[in-house]
């Protein structure tokens, strides 16, 4: 009996550290739901997103997880704070309920669970509250929160909260206008599953990345499904939230997922509309010829912009050294180019010297006709001291749209990208 009165007395002084370590929302209410205000009511939540067709951002907390406590108190912070104020969506919140956990799971079984869920608005994304695992993985952790829902958001217009909700008009609309003359037809080309290519070019017209549609053959009912793909310079992949769609002569879809956000208008075989990358790049979609054999003939590598010194040392031959202007044959799916220098230092010269021309930087690029990709090395020097050299390998990664190579150069330890083409 003792002993029993000993273990409860332990368990409420636990009981009692775990609650004192627990941290708690601020002004959470459990009354009417209002925009940029915290409410546990999930079920009033859920309703009132649905009914204003406002987004409803979702945060789901297991009781006693240390990683949820520390969410909450990012979102306590005075920054926080003034972006509900602002942004007036509706902010849930739920503390160990497991129907509104279903509502909110995600598959990295990672506490707390958030979800973005805006039917309106065409985003629905579900995502852990802990750093990094958020779409945005930079900055404060209310920042990555913040950032993370402004992302999927962009057109919630936050003045008519509460008012029947607004979604500001975007190019494309997603729910595009068709003559009436048209509406319900459905083209020949949805007779069939079939696949359309495009390309994302940024504000500056710069090619960013490789766009893949998969559109299945139109059901009975009118109704087909679209999956989306976005493949940056680096040859990762990723996906868009495959959507069943009413297919028109005039088709559009929104969709959202770890490849970000796209709003897109499909007519035959052509594409057009808007994408978000993963990194918050805005992007124009639009088919195009992405990849293919290359034909056969001489070919020019560009580097647009590069350093002129790395590690704070000046690069040995300056732009002599560099493929800012160079050479090489290309045949079918193979680029070749003149065999590779190697750089020694000359001691009677007191000078760094070439073993050979054609090639001083030693480049070399490969190229996968399916996808459009191509990659490959160069090298730069630097002289760390007299006589000896440090080597830069710098890294290369772009893609082949209409008859052009469009990329970029990255190097290890050194920030930023820098561009480069090929001419064909």
């Amino acid at each position: 009996m003792r002993r029993l009165v000993l273990m409860a007395i332990v368990g409420c002084v636990l009981g009692i550290h775990s609650t004192a370590n627990a941290v708690d929302l601020d002004n959470v209410s459990s009354g009417a739901v209002v925009p940029g205000v915290w409410n546990s009511n999930f079920n009033a939540c859920k309703k009132y997103a649905d009914d204003n067709k406002t987004p409803l951002l979702l945060l789901w907390s297991n009781p006693g997880c240390p990683k949820c406590n520390k969410l909450k108190t990012a979102c306590n912070t005075a920054e926080f704070k003034a972006w509900m104020a602002k942004k007036k969506i509706v902010m849930a919140v739920s503390e160990g309920d497991l129907t509104v956990k279903a509502f909110a799971k995600n598959s990295s079984g990672h506490f707390p669970y958030m979800r973005l869920y805006w039917p309106a608005g065409g985003a629905d994304v579900r995502f852990s509250g802990r750093s990094g695992e958020m779409p945005v993985t930079s900055g404060s952790l209310q920042a990555q929160l913040m950032n993370s829902v402004d992302r999927y958001t962009s057109a919630w217009n936050p003045d008519n909260a509460g008012g029947g909700g607004s979604v500001e008009p975007t190019d494309p609309e997603p729910e595009p206008e068709v003559d009436p003359t048209t509406d319900g037809v459905v083209g020949k080309e949805w007779g069939k599953s079939r696949k359309l290519v495009g390309a994302a070019t940024d504000e500056a017209g710069n090619v960013v990345g490789r766009v893949e549609l998969k559109l299945g053959k139109a059901s009975a009912k009118k109704t087909a499904r679209i999956s989306a793909k976005f493949m940056d310079f680096t040859g990762r992949q990723k996906s868009f939230k495959s959507l069943t769609v009413k297919v028109n002569t005039r088709t559009s879809f929104i969709s959202s997922g770890a490849a970000g956000s796209v709003s897109a208008i499909i007519e035959g075989q052509s594409l057009s509309g808007k994408l978000v990358t993963a990194t918050g790049t805005s992007c124009t979609i639009s088919v195009a010829n992405v990849g293919g054999s290359l034909g056969s003939g001489k070919g020019t590598f560009v580097l647009e912009d590069f350093p002129s010194t790395l590690g704070g040392m000046p690069i040995i031959g300056g732009e002599e050294y560099l493929p800012f202007d160079q050479t090489f044959d290309y045949s079918g799916n193979k680029m070749t180019f003149p065999r590779g220098a190697t750089l020694t230092y000359n001691k009677a010269k007191g000078e760094f010297v070439l073993s050979r021309v054609g090639n001083p930087s030693s480049l070399k690029l490969s190229y996968k006709y399916p996808t459009g990709l191509f990659k490959g090395t160069f090298k730069a020097y630097i002289e760390v001291s007299a006589g000896r050299k440090r080597a830069y390998t710098a890294n290369v990664a772009g893609l082949v749209v209409d008859g052009k190579g469009a990329g970029q150069v990255t190097v290890k330890g050194v920030s930023g990208t820098f561009p480069c083409r090929i001419d064909l």
